[in-house]
């Protein structure tokens, strides 16, 4: 009997389980301790992501808004300072223009010693404050003063509060040699390939004898013609003598593209972003391709550095004022160009919004309240031509 029981114990030890009586789960206390740490590391791991977005967003917006004004400027630089290069032509030479100056636009665009042109908006002189409130560009062209109107087709292109520069350059053409002058024409061998378009502004000279200003009035390739042809704005004088070549051109005759490049600040509808652009009017003013350059660029301010001849006290060779375009009455006088661009990045730059303040060549501008990074650029160029003449 004893020995059952004692078997009973044995097996009801075996087949009962652990005995939890000594044991405790976690209290409501401690799981809000844990949650709390949690949400604290949490918390600080959202607050690092933050600002590592914050440091990326900042150092983008620095890396794009240097990028974007140091282009800008190189790309201004050589196309100011080479304003009016005379090709291969030691001293200045008188050059006969045949082109059609009836009003007071082609008279200042078409001049033949017009290096450059500019028009000021109005309020943003020297001393004047300015606030850039919308860059969408006014149909109103009447607020930009300068020698003339404003170019038609710079009309609805340019944003408010910006200046226009309109630069005169010349590009060597290597694939024509003239063979001798017959009436209104210059007999040319053109190489293979070679295709000046019809109403083409050109300058031919051979630094001696002559120098000629004309529109190329015919589409063909063995003559460069300054009669007949449907070419307008300016195109060519009917009568006079204007149109009577300066001299007889042979072998020794040198061909230039005469254009004219209108630096303006536009505006993209697409990325609704300003930017720098140029109107290449190679053709006259009849045919302007547009081009966007650099994006970003919110505003520019344009000096103009004149240099008094020496019966008006000056040498010719260094600048005795600088004069925003409205106030420009000789533009021949003209010797050097400082110009400041306003560039701002394309997205905010994780900093608070702001209301920004700048001074652009005189001028103060007031920049739009937000968080994009801005930073101006400015450079001074001596117009290389010009400073060789007294």
């Amino acid at each position: 009997m004893n020995s059952l029981v004692k078997q009973a114990k044995r097996n009801q030890s075996m087949h009962s389980g652990p005995n939890y009586s000594g044991s405790s789960g976690q209290t409501l206390v401690e799981l809000m301790i844990a949650m709390v740490l949690g949400l604290l590391i949490l918390a600080a791991v959202v607050q690092l992501f933050i600002a590592s977005r914050q440091t990326y967003q900042t150092t983008e917006a620095v890396a794009r808004v240097q990028e974007n004004g140091r282009f800008s400027v190189d790309m201004l630089r050589p196309s100011l300072r080479e304003a009016q290069i005379g090709g291969f032509c030691a001293g200045g030479m008188g050059i006969t223009n045949h082109l059609n100056l009836a009003d007071a636009l082609a008279q200042e665009l078409f001049a033949a010693n017009r290096p450059m042109l500019g028009w000021e908006f109005d309020g943003t002189g020297r001393g004047d404050e300015y606030e850039i409130t919308d860059l969408e560009p006014p149909s109103d062209h009447d607020d930009w003063e300068g020698p003339s109107a404003l170019p038609e087709a710079l009309r609805g292109e340019v944003v408010a509060g910006s200046d226009v520069i309109a630069v005169r350059n010349l590009e060597v053409i290597d694939c024509l040699e003239a063979t001798g002058t017959s009436g209104t024409a210059i007999n040319v061998t053109a190489a293979t390939g070679c295709n000046i378009p019809q109403c083409q502004l050109l300058l031919v000279t051979n630094c001696r004898s002559g120098s000629d200003l004309f529109q190329k009035a015919n589409s063909g390739m063995t003559t460069v013609d300054k009669q007949g042809g449907g070419c307008s704005d300016p195109g060519n004088r009917a009568s006079g003598s204007a149109l009577n070549w300066s001299t007889n051109y042979g072998a020794d005759a040198q061909f230039y593209r005469y254009s004219t490049r209108f630096y303006y600040i536009g505006f993209n509808a697409g990325r609704n972003e300003p930017g720098l652009y140029v109107a290449d009017s190679v053709d006259g003013t009849d045919s302007v391709t547009r081009e966007e350059m650099v994006e970003g660029i919110e505003n520019m301010q344009v000096l103009y550095g004149i240099s008094l001849p020496a019966d008006q006290g000056g040498d010719g060779q260094s600048v005795d004022f600088w004069l925003p375009g409205d106030e420009v009455e000789n533009w021949e006088l003209v010797i050097a160009l400082r110009t400041t661009l306003l560039v701002r990045s394309e997205e905010n730059a994780g900093q608070d919004e702001v209301e920004q303040v700048f001074d652009l060549a005189g001028t103060e501008i007031t920049a739009g309240t937000d968080a994009r990074l801005r930073q101006q650029f400015s450079t001074t160029v001596a117009l290389r031509n010009r400073v060789l003449v007294n």
